[in-house]
């Protein structure tokens, strides 16, 4: 399943609306166990690399996101 990752950055709802406009199946991470049936990770952003980085890290999604990745490349 497809996954936006909530971390308080992006327009969440245009990925809602497409998606659903779509019908394809999506889900939000805004907790560590929301990573589990996550098959695509969608991580939104806008503007400073650095400021999504910082609001990232103190979600707590940083670190599993970390994991996640290193498993898969």
């Amino acid at each position: 399943m497809i996954k936006v990752i909530d971390y308080g950055i992006g327009n969440l709802l245009a990925f809602k609306n497409i998606y659903k406009s779509l019908n394809i199946p999506f889900g939000f991470v805004k907790a560590n166990n929301d990573f589990e049936d996550a098959t695509h990770l969608i991580l939104p952003g806008v503007g400073s690399f650095d400021y999504s980085m910082n609001l990232l890290s103190r979600s707590g999604l940083l670190e599993n996101l970390n994991l996640l990745l290193s498993r898969r490349l």
